[in-house]
């Protein structure tokens, strides 16, 4: 009945990134089913907002990434008074700080969802060393541990910090209908279409994307079709680097357009051609199931769990990371053949049914019932 179960979501982040998405569908899911949901989060932003419109209590504290032991006695502090019985931590600064609240805490069980692995491409090996070891501690006091992809699963097994015996592999999922506005896609593809194709990218401007690498690919493809358009949505630190990259490549501006923060992704694969995504590294990348759910054929790296969504050749390709002409060479097979790509999107579509919201969340409903009855108290029951 509504109120028997008490689930505490921790976020790192405000924003309404991947993790946060998959943080805010897992939310809506268990409140239909008789939970009770609150969140803590650092600050304000668009997740704690949507969270308040499900009529969820929000608390907020920061999460430096040196522990702040006042923000881990204010989420220890809401455990206990709040009555939380699963608290859920997403991604590693939430499960930082939410795992180190509930040491010794009876009453609360521990559930941990790894997005991405990121500690191997930290450049500082102290810094690496000092996060990986963390994690080795708090995996003792961690009762369940999500990961995002098999390809986390095996690197979290290999640097020893999720116990593999206690851990489930849940893929992030999608509702299959996007929200095209049908009048706006038709006015963006007047707008950016030059009759050569439109290529589109859509991520933050940060080095785990390689927005340079896909710069640097631009030239090659223009050579062979003059007339493609690359969209590039996102915004973040390296956009302004990345401008200039452009302008000294000689990249005419009605061929690579910046659009800065877009709301408006869903239209936008609605009228590309083709979706590149040319990370050096990646969880299980939200923005590819929307592309397949577009029915649009990708450029990919191998890079995390994307290979597990994407099936080279068949849904589209699978290329190296760092390597611009394996990334030219990929875009302009598709452009030259439009009806094998457009049939590599068909499949793309098809095989979302493989990672659909319904399965992320009850396979989810099903960790927080297991650890759960995990408790001495319920097993005597």
């Amino acid at each position: 009945m509504p109120g028997e179960k008490r689930l505490l979501m921790v976020a790192g982040t405000p924003i309404l990134a991947g993790g946060e998405r998959n943080l805010l569908d897992l939310t809506t899911y268990v409140l239909d089913r008789g939970f009770e949901v609150g969140l803590i989060a650092p600050g304000e932003g668009e997740l704690p907002r949507r969270i308040r419109s499900l009529g969820c209590p929000v608390w907020e504290a920061s999460m430096p990434k040196m522990l702040n032991p006042r923000s881990v006695w204010k989420i220890r502090k809401v455990v206990k008074e709040e009555g939380f019985e699963i608290v859920h931590a997403h991604g590693h600064l939430a499960g930082l700080y939410a795992r180190t609240a509930a040491l010794g805490l009876h009453d609360a069980r521990s559930v941990y969802t790894l997005h991405g692995i990121h500690y191997p491409h930290y450049h500082s090996v102290l810094k690496r060393t000092a996060f990986i070891i963390g994690e080795r501690v708090l995996k003792r006091s961690t009762d369940h541990f999500i990961c995002v992809c098999k390809s986390d699963l095996e690197t979290g097994r290999s640097l020893r910090i999720i116990d593999p015996e206690s851990t489930d592999v849940i893929y992030n999922g999608i509702d299959p209908d996007a929200g095209v506005d049908a009048y706006k896609a038709a006015e963006l593809r007047n707008r950016y279409n030059r009759g050569g194709g439109i290529v589109l990218h859509a991520g933050r401007f940060m080095p785990q994307k390689d927005h340079y690498t896909l710069i640097a690919s631009i030239p090659q493809v223009l050579e062979e079709s003059p007339r493609t358009v690359f969209l590039l949505a996102g915004s973040g630190r390296l956009l302004q680097r990345e401008k200039e990259h452009a302008v000294n490549l000689g990249i005419p501006g009605e061929s690579l357009v910046f659009l800065g923060e877009s709301g408006e992704v869903d239209n936008l694969l609605a009228i590309c051609d083709i979706f590149v995504l040319p990370s050096l590294w990646e969880g299980f990348p939200y923005v590819i199931l929307e592309a397949m759910r577009a029915a649009k054929p990708v450029v990919v790296t191998d890079s995390g769990g994307t290979p597990e969504a994407v099936v080279h050749g068949d849904t589209g390709f699978v290329i190296k990371p760092g390597d611009p002409g394996s990334l030219a060479i990929a875009v302009k097979d598709l452009l030259r053949n439009p009806e094998e790509a457009a049939a590599m999107g068909r499949r793309g579509r098809e095989r979302l049914k493989d990672f659909s919201l319904e399965s992320m969340a009850r396979k989810t409903l099903e960790v927080y019932d297991r650890v759960l009855y995990s408790r001495p108290e319920a097993q005597t029951a």
